[in-house]
């Protein structure tokens, strides 16, 4: 059986109100013959935590106010979104272990590989010496990732231009970027970047709820192609 695919709605809630009152009133008008406002088949993606309590609370009042029963929706964040649509097949690594990660795949790189992109690797063993290295390759693996990109696509699509200088120096961060993920995996923890990646490249996002996106104007690519 194929995925369904359902189509794009756009809605505009006006400038008369602020945003939450009047979506809340307007999820409430649906409420059925006996009073029940069944709103469980809706997840609902808002901003920021600091939203999504207000528009619950608003759900509640309103429901409250007009003698409904209220069947409330999933509220998520943004942020909270990639992971509800497909499913985790390792635990995922936390910050701290994803630091260590990145560290121990710079030290699993020759040096000698290493030194002419990074001219000033430490030499002692010290974890904060190597933090701030493991932490500028994390930024860029976010970054890329948040474009539905790895360091690999950089060297491929680079590769193609008529001139790319950077095209050596991208080779070694792929190398670095495959022993972090191997380190990660002898973990037997996942990346949630690159899982979000793996999700989109097998065509894994599903969900049974219908998303409504509210106020979400900054979707980055890797998000759309999820959705």
């Amino acid at each position: 059986m194929g995925k369904l695919r359902m189509g794009i709605t756009r809605t505009f809630l006006g400038w008369t109100k602020h945003a939450l009152p009047t979506l809340s009133e307007r999820l409430l008008s649906g409420s059925s013959a006996d009073g029940t406002v069944d709103l469980s088949e809706m997840l609902i993606v808002v901003p920021g935590s600091a939203a999504g309590r207000r528009l619950l609370e608003l759900l509640v009042e309103g429901a409250s106010q007009h003698k409904l029963a209220l069947i409330p929706p999933e509220i998520v964040t943004i942020g909270a979104l990639p992971e509800r649509l497909y499913v985790e097949q390792k635990p995922f690594a936390d910050h701290l272990t994803q630091q260590f990660a990145w560290i121990e795949a710079l030290k699993l790189v020759p040096r000698e590989i290493l030194s002419p992109y990074f001219p000033h690797l430490p030499a002692s063993d010290r974890v904060s010496d190597w933090l701030p290295f493991a932490d500028l390759l994390a930024r860029l693996h976010r970054e890329l990732a948040a474009d539905a990109l790895d360091f690999s696509d950089v060297v491929d699509k680079g590769s193609k231009l008529d001139s790319f200088p950077e095209e050596e120096r991208w080779r070694v961060l792929r190398q670095v970027q495959e022993q972090y993920l191997q380190t990660l995996d002898r973990l037997s923890l996942w990346d949630r970047q690159t899982a979000r990646l793996f999700a989109i490249e097998h065509n894994e996002c599903q969900t049974d709820k219908r998303i409504l996106l509210v106020g979400t104007v900054d979707l980055n690519r890797a998000m759309r192609l999820m959705l």
